[in-house]
């Protein structure tokens, strides 16, 4: 994982695990340059820099172990089939890429 110095900007690792939300002392930690990297769900992280509005953090390097996500439902429950139609619905037509963009990709 990269490091920072302190000419550079702070920087994020992306990781695939489900451990919650970043704590506020992690991030205020990354901030004043007392750790050099956050480790943490590639989600969460993408979410909370593009609504930041900080220009001083990025993420870096690729996700260490992807890892999918999944909608459960009761076994022979008639909502699968809808879930999985209106999932494939919004990959085909962009959606999908639209709320993306809105909600994980930086803001500029």
């Amino acid at each position: 994982m990269p490091t920072t110095n302190p000419a550079s900007k702070a920087q994020i690792a992306a990781h695939g695990s489900d451990l919650g939300l970043i704590s506020k002392p992690a991030l205020c930690a990354l901030i004043r340059g007392k750790v050099q990297a956050i480790v943490f769900d590639a989600p969460t992280l993408q979410y909370m820099l593009a609504t930041s509005g900080r220009s001083d953090l990025q993420i870096v390097g690729p996700v260490f172990r992807p890892e999918m996500f999944g909608i459960a439902v009761a076994i022979g429950s008639p909502l699968r089939k809808k879930i999985n139609e209106a999932l494939l619905e919004i990959y085909k037509d962009g959606t999908y890429e639209e709320i993306y963009g809105r909600w994980f990709a930086p803001r500029k």
